[in-house]
């Protein structure tokens, strides 16, 4: 058998890493990493990674048949396109023979010893594997495996996933509970294998050169454009689905030919063979717990909120807990089963805006002007005893500096204001200390957090209204007792079949036929692309379930939109870059799939959103929280973009022709422009940053 050399290619070779007999390129290193006795820094580098098991980090890979395309230089310049200034030690392995190149990049240096070095490899050298995230049932899995005769050294994921993969082969992704994505070279069947988690909280990228029979992936896109295969052109349908949802769902991505694997999506490749995508979970059981028992519904969403909270608690219970607090129901609710399995107290961090004068016309005068849940928060943090800090954002910073950083950490452009409150959060909790947090995010998708969902069950409601009886109430609304609590929007919708494209899509950065005004050439070109995402996200929930409620359908939607495409793609790379984990209980796969499979109608009541999770934990909750209204995450970016930032966004903006994707005619919507619609301005700006830092 061909020796097979591992290279680490930067900093100190880890005493554990060398074998009994040292190779070639082991004697070669200098004598004080051979020696028997391991250094002050080996020993403490050591220490540190028997207490720290999880690993987070980013992966990059090359299949191919030609050997130009597998450049240990190549490889490196795209393993150096994700290499963070937190993650000091990078590891490489190219096996020429195999036509394949494996790389890792640690998000933290965790993960120096033998038992977890990466790539890793089977004891006989068949499989290796590429590995990145957090299996939260490692114990369990260990355990099974055990029993089948496998002697497992440690708890480690790595490790885990390559005993699992040798005991089940591709069946071990049903097992893992976790995020994760991950890459295995099994050499004994020829065969290159990715996965990638349920909800989509680790990315992967991937392009397929058919005429070089190239396969290349990567956690991140600026990854990929560092190969020669891959050309720098803008994606039309890529882009259509960006301006319209802000960000890029997958399959998609905004460069020609590059794709993401999907959440809960499997990829083989073998030579010679067009690559097969599987999707191995999905869930198959909403909306059917039509007649259970109240109590028992609150029982086991109890239980198994406390299983996913414990779970993350237990895989982290080397680091200090910590968690984001808003002030919100959803990290409320978090932090007080936190504190309730905890004896220590947890850390809540949140953030507040400093509001200036032009501000404080727009948001002191609002009632969800931007601090109200900063506020809440301490209360919160009162009420459970935990240690409180705040970060507190000016507009005087340099905005446009940390939106550039963002961008670049992304790789993609991403619509939302909030990126850029989220990547100063990570960077300031890092400085803290803090490796892992805590979130409440996910909730609102799964029990009916939103105000699009109480204003879809008034659409429902009126519908059920002869259509007189309609006109009647519409004329009369100012009258109405609960005139401030019903959406006028209702009745404007109030004609909109169910489970149909137009009623399920209800947010839109531009709408379809907007953006196509700003668009020229082939990018103008109107393809379906939106409606196509719908009908297939739809056939696909209605294949497995007797939906007949809209409301369970826009849930629906919302989890396999705005939380897989979106939620968790924007967690990933605000937080990964400043070496902070993103824990999400409320997207244990487990309790999501009990949770889906209650009916909306029992989730929320009339004018209370999340009326079923306020009563299941109501013991957790504070007076100051539980009837509270819910207010967004919000920012003062709207009103900001004038103030601090408006010569650099007309800069931004009036390249955008120049590109030879937009129109002239996209400049005016800065003459055009009110704080009210900063989020089409801001989409705008963030590709045209995205254009000049990736595409130029």
């Amino acid at each position: 058998m061909v020796e097979l050399v591992v290279q680490r290619l930067e900093g100190d070779w880890p005493l554990a890493t060398l074998s009994a007999k040292p190779t070639l390129r082991e004697r070669e290193r200098p004598l004080a990493t051979l020696s028997a006795k391991p250094t002050l820094r080996e020993r403490e580098r050591n220490l540190f990674c028997s207490r720290y098991p999880a690993l987070m980090g980013s992966i990059v890979g090359i299949f191919t048949a030609t050997d130009k395309h597998l450049d240990r230089n190549l490889l490196l310049r795209m393993r150096n396109a994700i290499t963070y200034s937190g993650s000091d030690h990078s590891y490489l392995e190219i096996t020429p023979e195999d036509g394949v190149g494996l790389a890792h990049v640690p998000l933290i240096s965790r993960d120096l010893t033998a038992d977890s070095y990466q790539p890793m490899w089977n004891s006989n050298h068949t499989s290796v594997v590429v590995f990145s995230g957090t299996i939260l049932n490692c114990r369990e899995i260990r355990d099974e495996l055990e029993t089948l005769g496998f002697n497992v050294q440690s708890n480690r994921d790595t490790e885990i996933l390559l005993k699992g993969y040798e005991a089940w082969g591709t069946e071990v992704v049903y097992k893992l509970n976790g995020t994760f994505a991950f890459a295995i070279w099994d050499r004994s069947v020829g065969r290159l294998w990715l996965a990638r988690d349920r909800f989509g909280e680790q990315p992967l990228y991937y392009f397929f050169d058919e005429v070089h029979s190239t396969f290349i992936f990567a956690s991140e896109l600026k990854a990929i454009l560092e190969h020669p295969v891959v050309s720098k052109a803008v994606d039309p349908q890529g882009l259509q689905s960006y301006l319209v949802f802000g960000y890029v769902p997958s399959p998609l991505s905004l460069v020609k030919g590059v794709k993401k694997l999907q959440p809960a999506h499997s990829l083989i490749i073998e030579a010679g063979k067009t690559p097969q995508l599987h999707c191995y979970w999905q869930l198959k059981q909403v909306a059917t717990l039509q007649s259970a028992p109240e109590a028992e519904i609150r029982d086991n969403l109890r239980s198994r909120f406390e299983l996913a909270v414990k779970r993350r608690l237990d895989r982290n219970s080397h680091f200090s807990p910590a968690a984001l607090l808003s002030g919100g129901l959803d990290s409320t609710l978090v932090v007080g089963m936190m504190s309730k399995l905890l004896k220590e107290p947890v850390h809540t961090f949140s953030t507040a805006f400093e509001i200036g004068s032009v501000d404080a016309e727009i948001w002191n005068t609002n009632p969800n002007q931007c601090n109200s849940d900063a506020d809440v928060a301490k209360a919160v943090s009162a009420h459970f005893g935990t240690k409180h800090s705040q970060l507190i954002i000016s507009g005087r910073q340099d905005l446009i500096g940390t939106l550039r950083r963002c961008v670049r950490n992304f790789g993609e452009p991403h619509g939302s204001q909030i990126n850029v409150t989220m990547i100063l959060l990570a960077e300031w909790l890092k400085e803290q200390g803090i490796a892992v947090v805590m979130t409440g995010d996910g909730s609102d998708a799964i029990f009916g957090g939103e105000p699009r969902h109480l204003l879809d069950m008034q659409i429902s409601l009126l519908q059920k209204l002869p259509k007189w009886l309609r006109n009647l109430a519409y004329a009369n609304r100012n009258k109405w007792p609960v005139k401030d609590n019903f959406n006028p929007t209702a009745f404007r919708r109030v004609d909109l079949a169910p489970l149909t494209v137009e009623r399920l899509s209800t947010w839109f950065t531009y709408g379809k036929g907007e953006f196509n005004q700003l668009l020229q050439g082939e990018y103008a070109t109107d393809t379906g692309v939106i409606d196509s995402i719908y009908q297939e996200l739809l056939k696909s929930l209605l294949s497995n379930n007797h939906i007949t409620s809209n409301q369970d359908a826009l849930l629906y939607m919302d989890l396999k939109l705005d939380i897989e495409e979106s939620n968790r793609i924007k967690t990933y790379k605000t937080s990964t870059p400043a070496g902070l984990e993103s824990l999400t209980p409320f997207l244990d796969y487990q309790f999501v799939e009990y949770a889906m499979s209650i009916p909306f109608s029992r989730k929320v009541g009339w004018q209370k959103d999340k009326q079923l999770l306020r009563e299941t934990f109501s013991d957790l909750l504070p007076k100051v929280v539980e009837k509270r209204k819910k207010y967004g995450w919000r920012s003062p970016f709207g009103s900001w973009l004038k103030d601090y930032l408006w010569q650099d966004v007309c800069g931004l903006i009036q390249t955008l022709p120049e590109t030879g994707i937009f129109t002239p005619e996209v400049c005016n919507l800065i003459q055009d422009y009110q704080p009210a619609n900063s989020r089409q301005l801001w989409s705008l700006l963030t590709f045209a940053i995205w254009h000049q830092e990736f595409m130029e």
